[in-house]
């Protein structure tokens, strides 16, 4: 994860490790959310958030430290949980340490306009792409997707140097030959989607040391 004193940005907004999101607006921080607000509403407090993302109408935190992403206007007030808020965990409705953020506001879901918020699971070492209304929840990039079906138990995340038990035969195993497997990620911390006519999701596969790129 990254350290407390480090900051993630967003159009003007803050994550800070002091427990709090600030707004700055010509060089002046005021908080936003989290510890220092005068009279802090709904889900106003923080723990060690490390990643914020400033839709057209809300602002998203990585509330890092209590595990869950959570939804504010622009305009303050309360929060709403988008992702996670369910514990520390690896199941789909859980998250462990979040941190980067990124937000589609115009997804489509049988026809039906919605938003969706991809989060960098990091703890999970995965990626989730979650449904701002409905909190449901898949799994788009690490984990144990794309793992190979011949390395049971699935690894989800760490340190991985997958044995060879074919060694004339590496790439039945690893098809990149990278190592680790591309598939693999050790504590992702930031990442940018595109929108496009596919989405490609780029990961900084932070303790790997490389940046790998997805496809949806």
């Amino acid at each position: 994860m990254a350290p407390a004193t480090s900051m993630w940005r967003s159009s003007g907004f803050r994550a800070t490790g002091n427990d709090r999101v600030q707004k700055v607006s010509s060089g002046v921080a005021t908080t936003f959310a989290g510890n220092g607000m005068a009279s802090p509403g709904t889900n106003a407090l923080l723990t060690k958030p490390e990643g914020v993302f400033a839709s057209s109408s809300d602002v998203y935190v990585s509330d890092t430290g209590q595990h869950r992403v959570v939804k504010y206007a622009l305009a303050g007030g309360d929060g709403t949980v988008v992702a996670g808020g369910n514990g520390v965990g690896g199941a789909l409705d859980q998250l462990s340490s979040p941190s980067g953020l990124f937000v589609d506001e115009n997804a489509e879901e049988l026809g039906v306009p919605i938003i969706n918020v991809y989060v960098v699971d990091t703890d999970n070492h995965r990626v989730m792409r979650v449904r701002d209304d409905t909190q449901a929840a898949t799994l788009v990039a690490g984990g144990c997707l794309e793992n190979p079906d011949y390395i049971v138990p699935c690894i989800q995340g760490g340190l991985h140097d997958p044995l060879r038990p074919w060694p004339d035969n590496d790439a039945e195993l690893n098809p990149s030959s990278d190592n680790p497997p591309v598939y693999h990620f050790f504590g992702p911390s930031g990442l940018h989607v595109y929108l496009g006519t596919t989405v490609n999701i780029t990961v900084a596969d932070t303790l790997n040391h490389r940046v790998l790129m997805w496809f949806s």
